[in-house]
């Protein structure tokens, strides 16, 4: 008996085909009924050069300088040193950066290999690195399998401003870390856009649900603690209180006393 599918020679069975086969047609029928796939990865090779012989590190600052300058962000979200010890604790420099990516499917080395662009401010696109290699058949084989694409990319790493304890001042100060600069990477597959979108939308709603429950859970926690916060200044009040009248009570004795002495003078006086 042949498989059906490939022509090797096989064994009898009921599906008539290879094991190996037979494992493909069940995963291909199971991606027929997902709606989506993500493929989440960091870019490789940000600290190299690119195609054009340049320092990718310093065309990273270069890209997001120039956007900052025409206005696309303001550097740490715009918050001053006072703001981040107040509130914030942490930011980077580009924080607030949104750039657009592509993705162009190329040979290195005789292996294919995928190259990672980010547009420029002037609607060019700069090579920043690679998708991982070991990623590649993945990224390759859910290409095919869906028809659309939606990309995301994040920028990591970079100068950023961040809380640090300083033992002179006995105080938290504001200080400049500098790191390597990165990309993390999300990519969405999917074909028909309503499911898409319908599943977005419920991931959504769910999330604003669990907001409003973390919400309602932490104005919860903080009442109780505050109830709890009276409850322990009353009964700081009332031991307080005890002291004091214990206090004034020991304190009143001698006056008593003297006061008693000189009522029974006056009377032992008047009956004289």
């Amino acid at each position: 008996m042949k498989c059906k599918v490939c022509n090797k020679e096989i064994q009898y069975n009921e599906n008539e085909t290879c094991e190996e086969c037979h494992q493909e047609i069940l995963r291909r029928l199971e991606q027929k009924e997902r709606i989506f796939e993500e493929l989440k990865f960091n870019v490789k090779g940000v600290t190299f050069e690119n195609e054009d012989g340049k320092d990718i590190q310093k065309e990273i600052r270069k890209i997001f300088l120039e956007y900052e300058k025409n206005g696309a962000f303001e550097k740490y979200s715009g918050y001053t040193n006072t703001e981040i010890k107040e509130f914030v604790g942490e930011v980077a420099e580009f924080e607030d950066a949104i750039v657009k990516m592509q993705l162009k499917e190329d040979i290195y080395e005789g292996k294919p290999c995928v190259k990672v662009y980010i547009k420029k401010y002037d609607g060019s696109y700069c090579h920043i690195g690679y998708i991982p290699k070991e990623m590649i058949k993945q990224y390759l084989r859910l290409k095919e399998q869906f028809k659309k694409t939606k990309e995301h990319i994040e920028l990591i790493g970079g100068k950023i401003k961040q809380l640090e304890y300083d033992d002179e001042t006995d105080r938290e100060k504001v200080v400049v870390v500098e790191l390597t600069y990165g990309f993390e990477v999300n990519l969405i597959f999917y074909n028909d856009e309503e499911k898409y979108q319908q599943i977005v939308e419920k991931k959504k709603q769910k999330a604003i649900e669990e907001w409003e429950t973390m919400k309602r859970q932490d104005k919860e926690r903080r009442e109780q603690e505050e109830k709890e916060r009276q409850e322990e200044i009353k009964r700081i009040n009332r031991k307080v209180n005890i002291q004091i009248g214990i206090a004034i009570t020991i304190m009143s004795i001698p006056f008593i006393w003297i006061l008693w002495k000189i009522i029974s003078f006056v009377k032992w006086f008047i009956e004289i």
